[in-house]
């Protein structure tokens, strides 16, 4: 019988987002598709294991790990155990990385020498620009040594030289993360976008989306705006709720209207306080970290996020497939998703202009524009983010490595 080969997935710190839910699409293809000669193993610290327990296949392999901070040797000598002491040695070693900086130089070369090269990384960020090398000179021409500059640029730039494969988000990450591996050729990077399942994220007929709004407590004739993601500071969810707040000044009398806030995070009180000091609390709804996302969408009409650096933005494409009106920043990974005006809207980077535009979008949400808008957007996620085509084109080309 033919051994199965090996892929060890690697990924901190776990937040149980986008990026662990797009994990999860790629093991249930693996095992769906390759059970009989790929064995998934999925490496994760200890304390986060929670996050994909009960979520993923008895059949993929968790091995929790001690992730230790400090220098070079503790990290390296750290990890490398970690990797030798494994029952199932592995042929690949792929790195899931959310953030830029999660893994430094220590252990993705530890992963090198223990998978013998066959070494990926993915990139779910927009980096910021490497830093620039002081200028700085004692006496007026004795140059400083910089040391902190120089391992600053090492312990993330000498990656490159360690992997096969470095893949990014979208193209604005894909941009950034070429000025950190610059010496690297074009064919050492790609660009896996996310993608959706667009038979649960589909749009209902108005009877439909009626009987579900009844049955969640929600009155037929509300205008509904809904934004969905981690509560935190640079998702400006506050943005939505003081322009909503804006809104409910000038149409509370003509059209009943409400907010729901779908996710959780570490603002979630301070956007509940500013909602009641507002005197909203009663048509904001908070409703937590949900399974059943798809659902809040069918019932809304209009999906807003505000994000200041969002790398590609998998609760836009969401909201598009369901055919809303969807509103985000002109900025980052957005600008590949919507193009304003056709099948979503992008607005400048400042809180007047989503103020003005939520108040200016009602006017057209039933019209025939509005209805090309939403036609456009779903079509849109159904061409080009399919999750089962999207995930077949990464995993199939990674097996191909092992």
């Amino acid at each position: 019988m033919r051994q199965k080969k090996k892929i060890l997935f690697v990924r901190r710190p776990l937040l149980g987002g986008g990026l662990e839910n797009r994990m999860l699409s790629w093991f249930k293809f693996l095992e769906s598709e390759y059970s009989d000669s790929v064995e998934v193993m999925l490496a994760v610290p200890q304390e986060k294991i929670s996050v994909f327990s009960g979520r993923i296949s008895s059949k993929i392999k968790l091995c929790p790990f001690v992730f230790k901070f400090g220098n070079f040797f503790v990290r390296f000598s750290n990890f490398f155990a970690f990797l030798k002491n494994l029952s199932d040695k592995p042929d690949l070693i792929f790195f899931a990385m959310g953030g830029f900086c999660d893994f430094n130089i220590a252990e993705i070369l530890a992963a090198y020498l223990v998978s013998r090269g066959n070494t990926y990384i993915s990139i779910h960020d927009i980096p910021e620009d490497p830093p620039n090398k002081p200028n700085k000179r004692y006496f007026g021409f004795i140059p400083a040594l910089e040391l902190w500059w120089w391992w600053e640029i090492l312990q993330y730039k000498l990656r490159g030289y360690m992997v096969k494969k470095i893949y990014a988000c979208s193209k604005k990450s894909l941009k950034q993360v070429k000025k950190w591996f610059d010496f690297l050729p074009y064919e050492r990077f790609d660009v896996i976008y996310h993608g959706i399942d667009t038979n649960r994220f589909a749009p209902i007929s108005n009877e439909e989306k009626n009987k579900l709004r009844e049955k969640m407590g929600f009155h037929k004739d509300e205008l509904i705006f809904v934004t969905v993601c981690r509560l935190v500071k640079w998702k400006r969810v506050e943005w939505v709720i003081k322009s909503f707040c804006e809104i409910m000044k000038t149409e509370s009398s003509r059209k009943k209207m409400r907010l729901i806030i779908v996710g959780d995070g570490e603002e979630r009180i301070n956007l509940q306080k500013l909602a009641k000091k507002l005197n909203l609390d009663f048509l904001i709804n908070f409703v937590g970290k949900r399974g059943d996302v798809d659902i809040f969408l069918k019932i809304s009409d209009i999906f807003v996020l505000p994000s200041d650096k969002e790398p590609f933005g998998i609760a836009y494409i969401e909201s598009m497939s369901c055919a809303l009106i969807t509103i985000g920043i002109n900025k980052g990974g957005p600008t590949e998703i919507i193009n304003s005006g056709i099948d979503g809207f992008l607005l400048k980077d400042d809180f007047n202009s989503i103020n003005q535009f939520m108040k200016s979008i009602i006017s057209i949400i039933n019209t025939s524009y509005g209805k090309y808008i939403k036609e456009n957007a779903r079509k849109k996620v159904v061409d080009a983010f399919n999750a089962e085509k999207n995930v077949r084109k990464f995993v199939e080309q990674l097996i191909s490595y092992v």
